[in-house]
């Protein structure tokens, strides 16, 4: 029963006593007795079931209190339950961070989550329990480290990459998927070599043995040494080369293409191969590093500021990774 109601029967119950009342107000004798006693008797088991309305309103009142602050809770800590983990409309985020289930272990609503799911620079997160690694189905590379960052494998789902091994991975797929291409088409050698390029500037402060007259500011002027600043330009080169050597005679057949999927230098040689593989000997190609980039410096940017949030130190940010790689010169030679 709501407010409105118990607020109606009172006033109910108050209008019929003194309806009462005002009755045995005009009787007289033993009759006047007998509407007291009636009238006092309703009285009372009206405000008995009063009572009772009021005590069963109170409970309810309470319970609704306490379901809402459950619930408000529940929004707070957003914990994530492996029937929704598991449930097909379930998609998991780029973003995967590994943390020890001890964090939550005291609150009520995260009894038995997984985890559970957090916005971070607009980037959602899923802080996922350790002990949950393996059932969730999910392959961590290099490993799973409590309070590391993954990111998800752009080829492959249900594999997510430490963000500081992220770059290392992608070269050695890189490297590891041209000297698979080199072999389908029937090479007898390959050779991979990126080199990366950084223009940098030294600035260094000299002093001339010059001497220099200043304005006359008293009976003798003074000599000073004349300080200028030069500045040099240079390339830094980072270089790594690998080579593979193929035994047999291998009939030329189309290799699986992921990072190199979309380089149209690579694509024109696996269908020059494919046509016409006899009229070619041997072939040297210039790959650009930002035709397979790892990620694009909007999404290194992005993970970046989604780890300062967190407050998980990185070895190195990924924006600077992303545009050393975009500047690399991948050089592919290939003998047949």
């Amino acid at each position: 029963m709501d407010d409105k109601n118990i607020k109606t029967n009172l006033i109910k119950s108050a209008n019929h006593l003194v309806s009462n009342v005002a009755e045995i107000a005009t009787e007289s004798g033993k009759k006047s007795k007998d509407l007291v006693a009636g009238a006092l008797a309703y009285t009372v088991s009206g405000s008995k079931m009063l009572a009772g309305e009021i005590k069963k309103s109170a409970k309810d009142i309470s319970g609704k209190n306490k379901e809402n602050r459950y619930n408000k809770r529940l929004q707070k800590f957003n914990p994530l339950f492996e029937d929704e983990y598991k449930s097909p409309s379930f998609h998991l985020p780029n973003i995967i961070c590994i943390v020890d289930d001890a964090v939550r272990r005291d609150i009520d609503v995260c009894e038995g989550a997984i985890g559970w799911r957090e916005m971070k620079q607009n980037e959602e997160v899923l802080y996922l329990y350790d002990e949950y690694i393996q059932q969730s189905g999910i392959t961590f590379v290099p490993n799973a480290t409590c309070n590391a960052i993954y990111y998800v494998d752009v080829f492959d789902r249900t594999r997510y990459i430490n963000t500081d091994s992220i770059f290392q991975f992608s070269h050695d797929a890189k490297v590891a998927e041209l000297e698979n291409i080199a072999r389908c088409l029937g090479a007898k050698k390959c050779t991979i070599h990126m080199v990366n390029q950084e223009h940098q500037r030294d600035k260094r402060m000299s002093q001339s043995d010059t001497n220099v007259k200043v304005p006359y500011m008293g009976k003798n002027s003074v000599a000073v040494g004349e300080t200028s600043e030069s500045a040099s330009d240079y390339m830094t080169k980072f270089e790594s080369k690998s080579e593979a050597v193929f035994k047999g005679l291998r009939k030329a057949e189309m290799p699986e293409l992921k990072w190199f999927a979309h380089d149209p230098n690579i694509q024109n040689l696996i269908n020059f191969r494919l046509t016409e593989g006899k009229k070619i000997a041997s072939k040297e190609l210039q790959l650009s590093g930002a035709s397979s980039a790892t990620l694009s410096r909007k999404t290194a940017v992005s993970i970046d500021a989604v780890a300062k949030d967190m407050g998980v130190k990185q070895s190195n940010s990924l924006e600077t990774k992303s545009v050393k790689e975009s500047s690399q010169t991948i050089y592919y030679h290939l003998k047949f």
